[in-house]
């Protein structure tokens, strides 16, 4: 994050992201050229069959509670994929690159409700990120995709309202726990109970990635996927991005401007005389 970038304007807000990285999920038929396919567990393929997985909750007391979580059925479908997993970033993109390319390229031919589509943000200025660190952001950006998703007239069954419209889901909660997600510096995937539940809307690994990262969005489309899905997904990520610069733009105008004067005190000197010049 060392590199010089200017102060650019992206749909009309100052861009303060100085980086992004996008992580998708899904199912391909091979191997993309150029393209790393990560296994994630979370992502499961099944034409008829219910899927079940295990939630841990740490109790206040300590101990841990273990729920059969059942994640539904995806919509019947003589297509498989071969691959399943998730293609991340790497290395990460300048906001004002080329970055919408990326995404039509590695997009899944296959996607269905446990796929997630996920934003990773840093930036130039440390300022910018603590300013981020407010349960505000959450909400705003909740408000901004919830627009977005009545502009987009996307069907009332899609998973993305499931996401966006439920304070509570398992994957992408919409609280704030900022302060002490904030200091973890390893990925744990059992983080759910606990004060630093990396399962958030928005999660911030400061310690480990220094990045901010938006949860909220769903892989779009069906099986297969079409390139019109590819760039719905691209739409989704702008209002991130947007909202993310708008907030910005807001809460300094709104942040109090003080100045203090600071009065030295008067110079005093004091005389000895010498006993060797009485």
């Amino acid at each position: 994050m060392n590199e010089t970038i200017k102060r650019q304007r992206i749909n009309g807000f100052i861009n303060r992201i100085a980086k992004i990285g996008i992580e998708v999920e899904g199912g391909w038929n091979a191997a993309l050229a150029g393209h790393k396919i990560i296994r994630d567990s979370s992502v499961v393929f099944s034409s008829s069959q219910p899927q079940v997985t295990i939630r841990e909750i740490r109790l206040p007391d300590g101990r841990v509670q273990r729920d059969l979580i059942e994640i539904p059925p995806t919509k019947p479908s003589t297509i498989v994929p071969t691959i399943v997993g998730e293609i991340v970033m790497d290395p990460p993109m300048f906001v004002t690159g080329r970055w919408q390319d990326w995404m039509r390229g590695a997009y899944p031919q296959h996607v269905n409700a446990t796929c997630g589509l996920h934003i990773h943000m840093s930036f130039s200025h440390e300022l910018n990120y603590q300013r981020l660190m407010c349960p505000d952001y959450t909400m705003a950006m909740v408000i901004a995709l919830t627009d977005f998703g009545n502009r987009e007239s996307i069907p009332p069954d899609h998973v993305f309202w499931n996401r966006v419209g439920k304070p509570n889901h398992e994957h992408c909660a919409h609280v704030y726990r900022g302060d002490e997600q904030s200091k973890v510096a390893r990925l744990d995937y059992h983080s759910r109970g606990k004060s630093y539940d990396r399962y958030t809307a928005i999660n911030y690994p400061r310690a480990k990635h220094k990045t901010i990262e938006c949860r909220l969005l769903p892989m779009f489309g069906t099986q297969p996927t079409t390139p019109d899905d590819a760039e719905q997904a691209i739409r989704a990520l702008q209002v991130v991005i947007d909202t993310t610069n708008q907030f910005l733009s807001k809460i300094r105008q709104r942040e109090v401007k003080m100045r203090t004067e600071v009065i030295g005190r008067q110079q005093v000197t004091q005389e000895f005389g010498s006993w060797l010049n009485p």
